[in-house]
């Protein structure tokens, strides 16, 4: 045994003699005279021990990407050996390689199995949330997470579900559907006088729905394919990372929190009016877009935002800075009252407007690279503007270049970060946030670094 295996077992697999040790690099298999086979830690899950049979469960990726569940059964009249290889086993695929930590400490340090409520939105996109999960239950069961599925019965029952949900009842949520429900979820959260507590307990998301930006920006940063196979694995391989949401608000004393995007101006309306061709799925953004490129429509209004330059305040993580919470909100430091004048260290971009959208995402829509290089927990909001009477031509070229982010070089095409904004319109056009409609002639937005918490591997450090 070198030092970097922490255990070894001589077992049988497929009938064939097989040496199997845990060392750093991941599972070693070995077979006679043959290379030895290395399993990586990342490409595991699990194990599980039953009588003189071992069961270790993998997810390698396929030449496509997408990860696939596999099964490695080996057996061994050594029963004792094999519980230790499976609890040794599940906790390095969960924690990673611990050298400081010997095999007593891995047989006495495995956690409990952790406790997930799976929210499914059974009408959300073409109608086959419930099913997509069932397909990538295994990633759960192999991981020993113990799952609670719930769906949704009517429109805003998420959000009843965030608002009552009981957080020590369970480790994680994982939301079933587009962005939409996972917004909900957040609407209800924040609505809670224990705000500050709930809005940080973590939810993942598994794609089932018809806009899915959060898990395309995430399988994007982490190099994974945008498959509900691979998004699974983030979940379960994962733990709480922090994300950025904002606060949006108008005059009407209306708040939403947003993790993802507002839309204005032609993306608010494809998005907004493509319910309906929902019976579409996806291709329902396509046909509603269509559709408005032709009606050459254009939208009036302001952009007044917070340069960064002019921005004196502290770019450390929300909790960083307010570590004892107060009030019913999230600290509101970088607005102005609404109603008051736009205050002169701000700018201003009059419209007419052609096209608008903020995040604080990469792509805050499937296949739509609106802001290369924006980091989900980065603190900025990406604004990508074309303030101009743009022609057709014009804004075809827009659009097409948002599916790789050639948009982003256009002349025409404006890209700004800033961490607080007011946008004003003077017409009753649709305002998109996270896919739900928000009115006000007058709508402010604010930043607010690392506020919540998805699952997910630990992201990249930024750029």
């Amino acid at each position: 045994m070198t030092s970097t295996t922490v255990l070894h077992a001589a077992c049988t697999v497929d009938g064939e003699s097989v040496s199997l040790s845990l060392q750093e690099d991941g599972l070693v298999l070995e077979r006679g005279d043959a290379l030895p086979t290395t399993i990586a830690w990342a490409d595991v899950l699990g194990a599980t021990a039953t009588a003189t049979m071992l069961t270790i469960h993998t997810c390698p990726r396929r030449g496509n990407g997408k990860r696939a569940l596999r099964k490695l059964v080996a057996e061994s009249d050594d029963m004792t050996l094999l519980a230790h290889v499976a609890v040794a086993t599940t906790f390095l695929a969960r924690f990673g390689w611990a050298p400081e930590r010997s095999l007593d400490d891995l047989l006495h340090a495995t956690p409990a199995p952790r406790k997930c409520l799976v929210l499914i939105n059974p009408v959300g996109g073409s109608g086959k949330s419930e099913a997509m999960f069932e397909s990538v239950r295994g990633f759960f069961d192999a991981t020993h997470i113990d799952v609670t599925t719930q769906c949704t019965e009517y429109a805003g029952h998420a959000t009843e579900i965030g608002r009552t949900l009981n957080l020590t009842a369970y480790d994680f949520m994982v939301c079933v559907g587009g962005d939409g429900l996972a917004s909900e979820v957040v609407q209800g959260l924040m609505r809670r006088q224990d705000w500050h507590d709930a809005i940080r307990f973590p939810f993942g998301l598994i794609p089932g729905g018809s806009g899915n930006g959060l898990t395309q920006s995430l399988t994007k940063l982490l190099g994974e394919a945008f498959e509900p196979e691979n998004c699974a694995y983030l979940i379960v391989k994962g733990a709480p990372q922090p994300i950025d949401m904002m606060t949006a608000r108008n005059a009407e004393q209306e708040t939403f929190y947003s993790f993802l995007s507002l839309a204005w101006a032609f993306v608010a309306d494809v998005d907004l009016e493509s319910e309906t061709y929902r019976f579409l799925g996806g291709a329902r953004f396509t046909m509603a877009s269509v559709a408005k490129v032709l009606s050459w429509k254009r939208w009036h209004g302001a952009l007044s935002y917070l340069p960064l330059e002019a921005d004196e305040s502290s770019d450390s993580a929300y909790w960083e800075s307010n570590p004892t919470p107060r009030g019913s909100a999230p600290e509101l430091h970088l607005l102005h009252d609404i109603s008051a004048p736009v205050p002169t260290h701000w700018k201003t971009i009059e419209g007419p407007y052609s096209f608008f959208w903020a995040t604080s995402a990469a792509l805050p829509s499937s296949d739509c690279h609106l802001a290369p290089g924006a980091h989900i927990n980065d603190g900025l909001i990406h604004i990508v503007a074309a303030p101009k009477n743009l022609s057709m031509v014009a804004q075809t070229k827009l659009l097409l270049g948002l599916d790789t982010g050639a948009h982003i070089e256009y002349p025409f095409v404006q890209v700004i970060k800033t961490r607080a904004y007011q946008l004003r319109r003077t017409d009753t056009n649709y305002i998109s946030i996270d896919g739900e409609r928000l009115g006000g002639e007058t709508i402010q937005v604010q930043m607010h670094k690392g506020l919540g918490r998805v699952m997910c591997l630990p992201l990249p450090a930024q750029s």
